[in-house]
């Protein structure tokens, strides 16, 4: 009889495979056993979304929901003195209409909340007021290109009525495209509620340092953004200015560019063959013995001349900003108003000077300096700075001045338009110390 307990259980391959099969499945025991007995993070948790209201200093009534370190504002378009307002119930009292509004505005949040977890989603407050104004058939808050392209239509309205020039216009959109070039550049969907100081430094680094522009002109396009940037105040996209306390970079001063008398008299004494030349230097000593602009030396024609105390003088009302220039005629002056007092541009035009296009004064201008001798640029705009340098230094009163040349604060004269000659500087000093040393008493006194 064959004792079965001393046959061997399983063949030599098969006991390989199973001792083989069974390591395998020890070590996955094991693993598994490991991943049991390890510690468990803690779990991270979304931050738990607060919402209350707000009253600002206008006593606009804004919901705020907060999570965590983020925080967003939403108009509730209506006003309400703080002591009318029950925070705590929602309620305003003495005014069912806002407290029904507000009891709407607390279900569309909680519903807001519900929503976003059945889809899953964290309930962040952006997320939140998102929900609410779609609820409403809204947006959160307009794109910055939306606000640019309104504020743009609001200066086409003024401009319709006359309220500023074509050039101003023509400025605005330039201003509006450079600004969505910016945006399409480095923050392309970028809406309104977004705007921080850092867009600030931003856009000057993108249009001082990649593009080349000069600090003066960016200031000028940042000024106009800026004025987006209030239009959504005023219309409660948000209750706070971004750029509030944001500082422009300093500008280097730059010397005043302008043309010395000497410079002056060989310009003046010059006598040119083309009679183009002629003109556009007479043009261009217009403008340095009167300081009106490109423009309003375009535009200057009969009706502008005036009397005060019976002498002659020039009334125009500036084209670029509508603030009124008078100017005394000067007898350089008034000998080139008579001599085109005769010719067909004159007559047919009834303008005092045959003004070309800006560009192509600056293109002639260029070709009366190398002829004269005169290294510096010449420009339309150089004249309008002689005359505020000569004036300045005939000791005329700064407000003279700017009234002269059509400012209203005497700061821009000084900074952009007049400089103080140094001969003139040297001689007022050493004509001062002088006369105080002459009469050493009345010092004393």
């Amino acid at each position: 009889m064959i004792d079965r307990a001393k046959l061997p259980t399983k063949g030599p391959r098969r006991a390989k495979r199973a001792k083989k099969g069974g390591s395998a499945l020890n070590g996955q025991f094991d693993k598994l056993l490991e991943q049991l007995q390890a510690p468990k993070p803690a779990l991270q948790r979304a931050p738990r979304v607060i919402f209350f209201l707000v009253v600002d200093r206008n006593n606009t009534v804004y919901l705020r929901v907060k999570a965590g370190q983020e925080t967003r504002d939403l108009s509730l378009r209506f006003k309400c003195r703080p002591e009318s307002l029950d925070k705590e119930n929602w309620v305003v009292r003495d005014d069912p209409e806002a407290t029904e509004k507000l009891q709407v505005y607390k279900a569309s949040i909680l519903e807001a909340e519900a929503r976003l977890f059945r889809l899953g989603e964290t309930a962040t407050p952006k997320r939140v007021i998102e929900f609410v104004m779609a609820e409403r058939g809204q947006v959160l808050t307009p794109s910055v290109k939306t606000a640019l392209g309104t504020i743009l239509r609001v200066y086409e309205g003024r401009y319709k009525v006359g309220q500023i020039s074509h050039y101003t216009i023509n400025q605005a959109a330039q201003y509006t495209a450079r600004a969505c070039e910016w945006i399409d550049a480095k923050h392309p969907n970028l809406r309104f509620g977004e705007l921080k100081g850092s867009h600030a430094d931003s856009f000057h680094h993108y249009f001082t340092v990649e593009r080349k522009f000069s600090l003066a002109y960016v200031r000028k396009m940042f000024s106009f953004f800026r004025q987006a940037v209030n239009y959504g105040i005023r219309e409660e996209w948000v209750n706070r200015d971004p750029f509030a306390g944001w500082k422009s970079p300093r500008e280097t001063i730059r010397r005043i560019e302008y043309l010395t008398e000497d410079e002056l008299t060989a310009i003046e004494k010059h006598h040119f063959v083309n009679p183009t030349l002629e003109a556009v230097r007479d043009c261009f000593l217009a403008q340095c013995y009167s300081g009106l602009a490109y423009v309003d030396l375009r535009a200057f024609s009969e009706h502008h001349l005036v009397s005060y105390d019976g002498i002659p003088s020039v009334r125009v009302s500036r084209s670029k900003s509508g603030v009124d220039a008078v100017i005394p005629v000067l007898p350089p002056l008034q000998a080139l108003i008579d001599k085109y007092a005769d010719t067909p541009h004159r007559q047919r035009t009834k303008r005092l000077f045959p003004v070309l296009s800006n560009q192509k004064m600056n293109f002639w201008l260029k070709s009366v300096g190398e002829i004269v001798g005169i290294t510096k640029r010449l420009t339309t705009h150089i004249g309008r700075k002689t005359w505020g340098t000569l004036v300045a230094n005939l000791n005329v009163s700064e407000g003279s001045l700017a009234k002269s040349m059509g400012h209203t604060t005497t700061a821009m004269t000084r900074k952009h338009y007049a400089e103080q000659h140094e001969a003139s500087t040297v001689r007022e000093i050493f004509g001062r110390w002088n006369e105080r040393n002459s009469h050493p008493k009345a010092a004393n006194e």
